[in-house]
């Protein structure tokens, strides 16, 4: 300890990894004169042997120096401002003694602090370690683990809160986690102690203090009365919003007036607008911690850290639900001229049952289905967010489709939960369709689309070699339509592909699992789309009926033709032959057929999708595919396809990012690709192109 040091103490304060920026903001009425020290000129005081500069901030510089009598190294910071000799010079060091008694785990030691030509400097130790962000970063820390960190965080906070200090300026650059993987709270440059005499510390009411991203509401308003530990909470909250979206609560890119101005006055962004993959639960307990009003936040960072904690075990997260007492409160504060007593004991008793079946409501009555990002897991939801069931799967992707629906009357009431497994392994439910009823056992179906060999009705020459063989299915397309009028509800459409074969068992079924029509087809058919008006399943597939051959362009060698094709689904039709553009043996004539006939780009094809045709469009009767390319950015053009399988003239659209390639020379020209009838490599002269006059035709729907 330096002699200059009017305390005579030593003890814990902060980490000087990060001490350029240690008591930046004290403000110039507590200390003197501000003179910048030279920063080639390192300062010689007393026990410390200098090294070097480590940095230099608005509040000083900071040097790397080794202690002379044990040769530890530390870090030394010399403040830019030059000590007073009135009252306000004694709170500054009023202030820094008591912040050497704190002995906490999760803040570095302060070893010593003194005077030195009349500035103050600070002694710390120095800690090796990495910034929350960088550390989640370079650990590439998946959601779980970061989660876990920042519940780690919160309980050190907590500690921090219940030694009686305000940090005030929570933010990831001040979190370091060190080699022992613990994080530690730094920079306690501008805490404010709970003491009784709170009012003697540095800080100046009205005067903002923190980062503009990072700090709560009160804070960017200069509101000193309103800056509590509930100010640390909105911090790291926003930390956590940083941490797991990549981007703070609220949009930085502005000024930075009209920065503090949007954290002081408006609500934060909800955490699903910045990643939609955020699960619902999750993104509650995020909006809680940074809620506006301090009184909407959560009690204590040891209450934060529950929430999260929660979540990480799938148990019910207490951000979803608002109390009655917050109800109350909210009412009171819009009316507070008609808030008298007698008002307030009405509407305590009026809406105390209401009020309290409302939210228990909200909380547990199935809302929704979301799927999580690595298709493992598919969440029911109630409408706060809470999970109230999960559906697993040991694979990614294995979950591919999810839906609550309504059933009708006549098939029981209630709700069903469908479920769609996709691809085959140990502990996998299997690949097809599961039906669950919300008012029954959420573990065990109702039915499912997964049948055994004998209860299928197959084409001949596809059941052949198969007949003691267990069927697998591989899950393609499912939708919802109303398909047949007549009958109660709507149906369900699937396409389960026949893993040992390579086929395609097209079916509508009822919300009773009940086959009410079936088909086959030749090959895949992952997509479907229903013309509600013309009353025809349109599919995307592949057709293993026939190839290309060799058109004569490089790489076509056996190309499985991509198909379009529709069917008008008749009900108790259960067919035993292949959807096909003929009615030849053990084929069945499609409404319609086209093939997309190749061009020299196939290759560089990557995706194909139907979608819904634009809002001028004729309503069910036209369909659009969708063709990505495998180029620069995956530019796409569109073809708009009409109800008798023909393609609309002058309705391509072809975006900026391909027309951009093809002036390059990279892609070819759109007008090569176009649909076809299915023959045979000997039959039709593959390169060809359409017939202008045989594709015209007047405009449909009008």
């Amino acid at each position: 300890m330096s002699d200059s040091d009017p305390s005579n103490t030593a003890g814990r304060l902060s980490d000087f990894d990060s001490a350029q920026r240690l008591l930046s903001a004290v403000e110039d009425d507590a200390i003197g004169e501000v003179e910048s020290p030279t920063a080639g000129a390192a300062p010689r005081i007393p026990g410390y042997t200098i090294e070097g500069l480590l940095g230099a901030g608005g509040g000083g510089l900071v040097y790397r120096a080794l202690a002379d009598s044990s040769q530890r190294p530390v870090a030394i910071k010399l403040l830019t401002r030059r000590l007073g000799e009135d009252a306000d010079a004694q709170r500054a060091w009023r202030e820094l003694h008591i912040l050497s008694q704190l002995r906490l785990p999760c803040l570095p030691q302060m070893l010593d602090y003194g005077e030195h030509d009349g500035r103050l400097y600070i002694v710390t130790e120095f800690i090796d370690g990495l910034s929350l962000d960088d550390y989640c970063r370079e650990r590439n820390l998946d959601r779980e683990a970061r989660v876990k960190l920042l519940a780690e965080v919160a309980e050190a906070l907590q500690s921090l809160h219940e030694h009686g200090v305000i940090h005030r300026d929570i933010k990831p650059g001040n979190i370091l986690v060190n080699s022992h993987d613990q994080p530690v709270i730094v920079d306690l440059g501008i805490a404010t102690l709970l003491t009784d005499d709170v009012m003697e510390t540095l800080t100046v009411e009205g005067v903002p203090l923190g980062s503009p991203a990072f700090m709560a509401p009160e804070q960017a308003r200069g509101d000193r009365a309103q800056t509590s530990t509930r100010s640390d909470i909105y911090g790291l909250g926003a930390t956590a919003y940083y941490i797991l979206t990549g981007q703070p609560p609220h949009d930085m890119e502005a000024t930075i007036h009209e920065a503090i101005r949007r954290v002081a006055q408006d609500e934060p962004r909800d955490p699903r607008m910045l990643d939609r993959s955020l699960p619902r639960p999750l993104a509650a307990v995020l909006r809680k911690a940074v809620s506006r009003k301090p009184q909407d936040r959560y009690g204590s960072a040891a209450e934060f850290a529950a929430d999260l904690r929660r979540w990480l075990k799938r148990d019910p997260v207490e951000a979803g639900t608002v109390s009655l007492v917050q109800r109350l409160a909210r009412f009171i504060g819009r009316h507070p001229i008609a808030a008298t007593v007698a008002t307030c004991i009405t509407i305590a008793v009026v809406m105390l049952v209401p009020a309290g079946l409302s939210a228990w409501y909200y909380d547990h009555r199935p809302y929704g289905i979301d799927v999580s990002s690595d298709g493992r897991e598919a969440w029911l939801l109630s409408a706060s967010g809470r999970i109230l069931h999960i559906w697993r799967s040991p694979i990614d992707g294995g979950i591919s489709y999810a839906r609550l629906i309504e059933r009708p009357s006549e098939f029981g009431g209630g709700r069903l939960a469908l479920i769609a497994y996709s691809g085959w392994e140990d502990g996998l439910p299997g690949p097809a369709l599961y039906a669950y009823d919300l008012q029954q056992d959420l573990n065990t179906p109702v039915w499912t689309t997964y049948p055994q060999m004998s209860e299928l009705t197959m084409p001949p020459l596809a059941r052949a070699g198969h007949e003691d063989q267990e069927i697998w299915f591989q899950y393609g397309a499912t939708s919802l339509h109303d398909i047949f009028p007549n009958r109660p509800g709507q149906e369900v459409i699937t396409s389960q592909i026949v893993a040992t074969t390579g086929y395609t068992c097209i079916r509508i079924l009822d919300l009773e699992g009940s086959t009410l029509c079936q088909y086959w087809h030749k090959g895949t058919a992952p997509q479907c789309y229903w013309m509600s008006e013309a009353k025809l399943l349109v599919f995307l597939a592949a057709s293993m009926e026939n190839t290309w051959g060799d058109p004569g362009g490089d790489g076509l060698d056996d190309l499985y033709p991509r198909v379009i094709f529709a069917i008008r689904p008749v009900l108790d039709h259960i067919s035993d032959r292949w959807v096909y553009p003929t009615d030849a043996p053990h084929q069945e004539r499609a409404v319609w057929y086209r093939a997309l006939r190749p061009f020299e780009a196939v290759d560089a094809l990557s995706s194909m999708t139907l979608a819904a045709p634009h809002t001028s469009d004729p309503k069910g009767r036209n369909v659009r595919l969708v063709l990505g390319m495998r180029i620069s950015s995956n530019p796409t053009f569109s073809l708009l396809i009409d109800y008798r399988g023909d393609e609309v003239p002058g309705r391509r659209v072809v975006s900026d990012g391909y027309r951009a390639t093809v002036e390059r020379g990279d892609a070819p020209e759109p007008s090569v690709v176009y649909l076809g009838d299915l023959l045979s490599p000997d039959d039709s002269n593959q390169s060809g192109q359409p017939n202008p006059d045989e594709a015209s035709h007047e405009p449909i729907g009008n």
